[in-house]
């Protein structure tokens, strides 16, 4: 019976999306959310970014060490920096926004290695994912939870078949404005946004526990990155703080000692 069930539903997952669904309680759900949400966006459809959404990658203009005035780039191993023209999406950089790393963790935990808040005036490197492009960072602080949030691992788990996420990972999760429509309560703990949502999108008893034992909690704070800015660090690290126009002489110095 189960044979017959699951394969029934792998034909219903393969007719409707465009993705094979695996599971048959994901499919479940994931029905009930598009019944719920009914026609309204999803987050990889409005939300997160596509991947090097800055133009970081192979971008001749970022560099290791800071310049005068230039935007910092949140990479894994540290801040890179670049003067602010030379990246794309200029307007996010403006905004509050929430990166994910690509690479998950943990056999059907969907563990994002690093899930932060991006501050004003701040871009992220190939590395991560981004999404929000919020002017407030209380809404930025929301998005955080809810994707940290069981509900929302869970719909990102449906589509993954590896330990990497991209933007389209997020085809099943629904957009929020987070704010007093949403009818949920965001100020409180993840586990307590988790039972809203179950609610919200009407799932059963057996549903809520296959998901609640199936995807790992994630802690209700901001987490941080180990990264290093190497501006802090130049004292340590012997490196300068040099502006423009000292690195440009220093270049020019060297030339001139070579030739």
């Amino acid at each position: 019976f189960f044979h017959t069930m699951f394969i029934f539903y792998s034909i219903a997952s393969i007719s409707k999306y465009p993705i094979f669904i695996r599971d048959a309680i994901g499919l479940e759900v994931i029905e009930k959310v598009m019944k719920v949400n009914d026609g309204n966006y999803y987050m990889s459809e409005l939300g997160v970014q596509s991947v090097d959404c800055f133009n970081v990658k192979d971008n001749m203009a970022v560099h290791g060490f800071y310049m005068e005035g230039d935007t910092k780039i949140v990479d894994a191993t540290g801040y890179l920096y670049a003067k602010r023209d030379y990246l794309n999406n200029q307007h996010l950089i403006d905004c509050y926004n929430v990166i994910v790393t690509h690479a998950v963790g943990g056999e059907g935990y969907v563990i994002p290695n690093t899930t932060r808040i991006l501050e004003k005036g701040e871009a992220c490197s190939v590395t991560y994912l981004c999404g929000g492009g919020t002017a407030y960072r209380e809404k930025a602080v929301r998005l955080l939870k809810y994707i940290k949030s069981k509900f929302a691992r869970f719909l990102i788990l449906q589509t993954i078949s590896g330990q990497n996420i991209s933007a389209s990972s997020f085809m099943f999760v629904p957009v929020f404005k987070f704010d007093e429509t949403d009818n949920i309560d965001w100020s409180i703990s993840i586990a307590g946004i988790d039972k809203q949502l179950y609610n919200k999108y009407n799932l059963t008893t057996e549903e809520i526990n296959y998901i609640e034992n199936k995807i790992k909690p994630m802690t209700d704070v901001n987490e941080e990155s180990m990264v290093v800015d190497r501006e802090d660090t130049a004292e340590h690290t012997g490196k300068i703080k040099l502006n423009r126009q000292e690195i440009e002489a220093a270049m020019v110095n060297k030339i001139i000692q070579n030739s």
